[in-house]
């Protein structure tokens, strides 16, 4: 969601949010940059991704400013653009990252990036990290140390 103004730095409110709405997690994505102009990120996962998956692109702008505004009072009057992207509708990826249930971590985890055979598995959804560019390097350091310790 694009602003014209970083009404959160106004209000002296953090860019980063974990909410009870369905938005779920807003993230600042110019935090770093100068100028006036704000980018704020919406990120859902589970049952409520999908919840939003099967609205249409412009039904889910309306809605995230709506809940955005919840969260930023005033926010909704500075929106100058938005876009979505849901992921179920990736035919590359058909889906987001895994979001693992309650007692799910630790049941698969352990299982997720065992060796079968030859055959290493590697990817941010076989570490304690699912979802993260941060995951994806872990598992991949671990996949090569595999590799390595057996030849």
């Amino acid at each position: 969601m694009q602003t014209s103004a970083r009404l959160w730095e106004q209000q002296s409110l953090p860019g980063t949010v974990a909410t009870d709405l369905p938005i779920m997690y807003i993230n600042d994505q110019t935090i770093t940059q100068a100028g006036p102009q704000g980018i704020l990120e919406a990120v859902t996962a589970g049952p409520r991704a999908r919840w939003w998956g099967v609205m249409e692109a412009k039904d889910r702008h309306t809605r995230t400013v709506l809940d955005m505004d919840k969260v930023f009072p005033g926010l909704a009057k500075d929106v100058i653009a938005g876009a979505s992207k849901c992921w179920d509708d990736d035919p590359w990826s058909l889906g987001d990252y895994c979001c693992f249930e309650p007692g799910e971590m630790q049941r698969f985890l352990p299982f997720l990036g065992q060796p079968e055979g030859r055959l290493h598995f590697a990817g941010e959804h076989t570490s304690a990290l699912p979802g993260w560019m941060q995951g994806a390097f872990e598992s991949g350091h671990r996949v090569a140390l595999e590799v390595h310790q057996a030849t």
